[in-house]
């Protein structure tokens, strides 16, 4: 009996750590979200691709004789659009409550799913167009526009900068949503290798910064200790989450991990609550609980479908 309690732990290891991912990616937010104002935005992107090259020592060797110019197009694409997806949602967590922008970054269920549709010929219900409505509505909601929610002139001070965000918040989402596809694709020929995702990052985003800092971009001025110091911490719990979810996708489904992977927007709000000042309102509770319900259904039905097989 204890031997089979053990073993059904080690067999759920999977959601454990997906669980803790999802946490530490919480902190991850916040840490990028009370960044000094003077550290840039390719700065924090520069340093979390950093600590991406430790990927090198496991990456896939045999795979070398599968890839076509085809394929590497298709890498390279793909990369390029998850350091894009970072580089705004770090910009949205920098303008933005670290809840609010947490929760419309992870409206990229919805954007995945119209890709899908127009790219990759997926089909869903009459059920799933319901759930990604309210995915919409949830992200409306949490957003607050100007031109459907009333706010006072002290907030319509700051308008601009919290458009700014959510348009940030928004894109991120989007090309997460593309980063996936493309990452589909390559899981369906059967060549994907995610440490050779992180070094094709490393290296595209070593060019851009390269590209940046030509520009005469003073971005690596006047930095502090205490500004290496939120650099690390934000550098460290990215890699290190990115790390745990590989893990646990090799012990469970994506649906499991993506169904478990909710809990950042609740921590996010949490960790908003306690360690800023920004208020949470009722919108954005709620806004929050909609955008997570579309990761849920999908997660749901994939693993129905799985058990029906």
């Amino acid at each position: 009996m204890p031997y089979s309690y053990r073993q059904l732990l080690f067999e759920q290891r999977g959601i454990a750590l997906a669980l803790l991912a999802a946490l530490i990616f919480s902190v991850n937010s916040l840490s990028n979200n009370i960044m000094p104002e003077r550290v840039s935005v390719p700065m924090i992107v520069f340093w979390n691709v950093l600590f991406f090259l430790p990927a090198i020592l496991f990456l896939r060797w045999d795979l070398n004789e599968n890839y076509r110019t085809r394929d590497v197009l298709i890498i390279s694409l793909t990369a390029l659009l998850g350091l894009i997806a970072m580089s705004f949602g770090v910009a949205a967590l920098t303008s933005l409550a670290v809840g609010d922008a947490s929760a419309i970054i992870f409206s990229k269920p919805l954007f995945c799913a119209i890709i899908g549709r127009l790219f990759l010929k997926d089909t869903f219900s009459a059920f799933d167009a319901g759930i990604l409505l309210l995915n919409l509505v949830g992200a409306v909601l949490v957003a607050k526009p100007p031109f459907l929610f009333h706010t006072t002139s002290d907030q319509s001070a700051h308008r601009y900068h919290k458009v700014s965000g959510l348009t940030f918040a928004m894109a991120s989402a989007v090309c997460w949503a593309l980063n996936y596809t493309g990452v589909r694709k390559l899981t369906e020929k059967a060549i994907y290798d995610p440490s050779l995702m992180l070094i094709a990052q490393t290296t595209i985003g070593f060019l851009l910064y390269a590209v940046f800092l030509l520009l005469g971009s003073p971005s690596s001025q006047s930095l502090e200790i205490s500004d290496l110091g939120f650099l690390a911490v934000s550098s460290v719990t990215n890699v290190l989450a990115l790390g745990l979810i590989y893990l646990s996708l090799k012990s469970q489904t994506a649906c499991v991990v993506s169904l478990v992977a909710t809990v950042e927007v609740a921590g996010a709000y949490f960790l908003q609550a306690t360690f800023t000042t920004d208020i949470i309102g009722w919108e954005s509770i709620l806004g929050s609980i909609l955008i997570c319900l579309s990761p849920v259904w999908f997660s749901v039905k994939g693993l129905v479908h799985r058990d029906s097989e």
